[in-house]
């Protein structure tokens, strides 16, 4: 819709003990998917087989909201 959405009302519960802490923006799907694959041991070309193959994505789709 090209609108900002707030997700997160950081302010509904307010503890006596605990400062409220804005959260930073989330990583877009996919962000950390060759580095998560390289952790688990995957090679290089066993990352690019999967992506070439859809088993694995480095996004959620091409449109992304927010930017």
């Amino acid at each position: 819709m090209g609108r900002w959405v707030d997700l997160v009302a950081p302010n509904a519960v307010r503890t006596q003990t605990s400062r409220i802490q804005i959260p930073g923006p989330m990583p877009k799907y996919g962000q950390h998917t060759q580095a998560i694959l390289t952790q688990l041991g995957y090679s290089g070309e066993e990352i690019q087989s999967m992506l070439e193959n859809k088993e694995a994505g480095l996004s959620w789709s091409h449109n992304y909201l927010p930017e």
